[in-house]
């Protein structure tokens, strides 16, 4: 995101009626005569309860579940176990400045770099940040590397950040609880919105159309910002051959035995 997550996070927010930061939630409890309470900690204050409408929970889907664990109502129960069914991994990202994590030869040096450990059961990817983005290229005065599940450690003292994170797992079993979410969406008032809800990679590309999609359903216009796939007698092709290169790299992943939440 151009100027950072910080930045997007102002925009979305300009318009909004009113903006709680560092609330902890605690539980979502949809109720029997309508509406669903929200029960919240403000940051160094009491606890809090609230009644809404509708309620979307853009979170991950362990999340979104331990949210509605506390739930009664049948549709809410399911609803969280479909959640649980949603498997995450736990991987690293590490932002750094140590050039020993790109390929030896500076001639092989590109913008996605991707390493397999000797005994071929991991890999890594090494993202050359001063060639991915050109406004990155013109601001970053040294090489700026970001590796994903590192195979090998970089420098300590050329550690910028160093930060775990979790993706979701792609699989039949994920495909069969997503089936039941969307098939639960704005039941009892709650909508989920996920970048893993969406039958696709995980991607934050998918993060957002799934909230077009949950917006849409309830009677916003999203037709400004709604994607349009281009004809099939004009367009880009880029779009569907990265697509098409993920998709690829997902089955090879799988293939070779490595997590298919590698990327």
């Amino acid at each position: 995101a151009v100027d950072g997550t910080k930045a997007v996070a102002e925009r979305l927010s300009a318009g909004a009626e009113r903006v709680e930061v560092g609330a902890a939630v605690a539980a979502v409890t949809p109720e029997a005569g309508g509406g669903v309470t929200v029960r919240w900690r403000r940051r160094g204050g009491g606890e809090v309860r609230e009644k809404f409408a509708q309620v979307v929970l853009a979170t991950q889907a362990n999340a979104s579940q331990e949210l509605l664990s506390g739930a009664k109502s049948a549709g809410a129960a399911a609803l969280a176990g479909a959640l649980r069914a949603v498997r995450y991994e736990r991987h690293r990202v590490v932002l750094h400045e140590d050039a020993s994590l790109m390929p030896p030869s500076r001639a092989d040096w590109s913008p996605l770099n991707i390493e397999v450990a000797a005994d071929a059961g991991a890999a890594s990817c090494t993202v050359w940040m001063n060639r991915i983005d050109a406004a990155l290229a013109s601001s970053l005065k040294r090489n700026v590397f970001q590796t994903w599940n590192p195979t090998a450690e970089p420098a300590a003292d050329l550690v910028v950040v160093d930060l775990p994170f979790d993706r979701p797992v792609m699989n039949a079993k994920t495909v069969e609880a997503l089936a039941e979410v969307r098939d639960r969406q704005g039941e009892g008032g709650v909508w989920i919105v996920g970048a893993y809800s969406r039958l696709s990679m995980p991607l934050l590309e998918n993060g957002v159309q799934s909230a077009i999609d949950v917006a849409t359903a309830l009677g916003v216009d999203c037709s400004d910002i709604a994607f349009v796939p281009p004809k099939a007698d004009g367009g880009s092709a880029l779009p569907t051959l990265f697509f098409l290169l993920a998709a690829v790299l997902g089955c090879v992943c799988v293939v070779l035995g490595f997590p298919a939440s590698l990327y």
